[in-house]
Order: C-alpha cells, then structure tokens, then sequence
C-alpha cells in the first residue's frame, strides 16, 4: 500500500474515533426573481443559490440577512441592464412571416412539425420561446415547441375554422 492511501485511512479512523468529521456550518440562499420578458404578458425568471460559510460568532440569521442584503442589489442592475436591450415589436396575431410557409414542414398525426435548430426556423423559435404560455398565433396557425430525445421541434397547428 503506498504511504498516502496509509495517511488517507489513518485520517478517516481518526476521525471515525473522534466522532466524525466536524459538521461544515453553511447557509445556502436559493431564489427566484421573476422579471418582466420581451413580449407583453411574458415573464422571465432569474433562479439563484447563494452558499457560503458562517464565520464563528455569527448566527445563520445573520448571514442570510447579509447575503440577501448583498443580492437585492445585483439583481436590480441585473434588470436594468436587461430592460435597456431593445426588442424586436412582437408579430400581430394575424401577420403570417414571409418565408415560414417555405419551411421544410413535415406532416404529423397533431399536425405540421421542423427541427427548431435549422436556420431560418431560429427567429420563430426565439420569438415562440418568448411568449409566456409557449405558444404564439400568428395567421392561420398556432406554434409551439416541443423536446425530443436529442432535438427541439417547433410544431405548428392550424387553427380551427370559426363558426
């Protein structure tokens, strides 16, 4: 056996024999901060997780107080960095893009469906990906996308004819 595994087991029957190792005192903040999102109605949500050590002499309250005091902070120049990013103005509900009737669309049993990853899909897949239920009408269609095993898709259903 060679000498550093020896003082590995030495140290882990030390410890065992003390009592076990000494617990680590940690406070972990997690969050999340909902901000507005790019197109009216949408939401996007900022998820954050804070560990740190608690020095000796302070409390867990303590700590918290300080690192959520610290966060308040950064999470609002976070949102104002965010809002000063110009948008493109969202679709009208009955404006059909030019160029998406030319996608490669292939027949499925719900409906029409393309990879989310070909190019001239990318602007309808950020523009689906910004609404806040996942789904956008625009002309005669509803977009969605969906998760595959090792792809997105976009589909695309055709709304039902009003009476």
């Amino acid at each position: 056996m060679n000498p550093e595994d020896v003082a590995k087991i030495r140290e882990l029957l030390n410890e065992a024999l003390r009592g076990g190792p000494k617990p680590q005192r940690l406070v972990r903040v997690t969050g999340t901060v909902k901000l507005p999102g790019p197109v009216q109605y949408s939401m996007r949500h900022l998820s954050f997780t804070v560990e740190e050590e608690i020095p000796q002499g302070k409390s867990r309250r303590e700590v918290v107080d300080e690192i959520c005091k610290d966060l308040g902070p950064l999470v609002a120049e976070y949102a104002r960095a965010d809002e000063s990013k110009t948008l493109p103005a969202p679709p009208k509900p009955d404006q059909q893009p030019q160029g998406w009737e030319a996608l490669p669309w292939r027949k499925g049993p719900y409906g029409e469906w393309i990879f989310a990853d070909e190019e001239k899909a990318k602007p309808l897949l950020s523009m689906i990906t910004a609404t806040s239920g996942g789904k956008l009408t625009l002309g005669e269609y509803t977009y969605s996308v969906s998760q595959g095993e090792n792809r997105q898709f976009i589909n695309r259903i055709k709304k039902a004819a009003s009476k």
